[in-house]
């Protein structure tokens, strides 16, 4: 590489490191603490991942029933129609309980 091609190389260097001071070092120096930047992210990245499982743990929680297990169902009724532990009337009017809970629960 000859003078010019040095002389070049001198003043593309000289100039980027007076663009560097002039612009880049006043925007560095507000962020001093790298470090304390990259902790503070990885704490609101956490936070975000912590929100949002909880909001799904919520919603799953939202969507169960309110009384699993509870009750008899229509089979069931049925079941105990046929071996003779209910009479026609008690199955009658179970059946209309049933029904109408369903019902109710598709309403909503």
């Amino acid at each position: 590489m000859g003078f010019y091609g040095k002389l070049y190389q001198y003043r593309t260097s000289a100039w980027a490191g007076v663009c560097l001071n002039m612009v880049a070092m006043p925007i560095l120096a507000q962020f001093e603490d790298a470090g304390s930047i990259f902790f503070w992210s990885l704490v609101l990245i956490g936070l975000v991942v912590a929100a949002t499982f909880g909001v799904m743990w919520i919603r799953r929680w939202m969507r169960q029933d309110d009384d699993p297990g509870a009750g008899f169902t229509l089979s069931d009724l049925r079941e105990l129609h046929r071996q003779g532990k209910m009479t026609d009337q008690e199955f009658e009017k179970a059946k209309a309980i049933a029904l109408a809970s369903v019902k109710s629960h598709q309403g909503q």
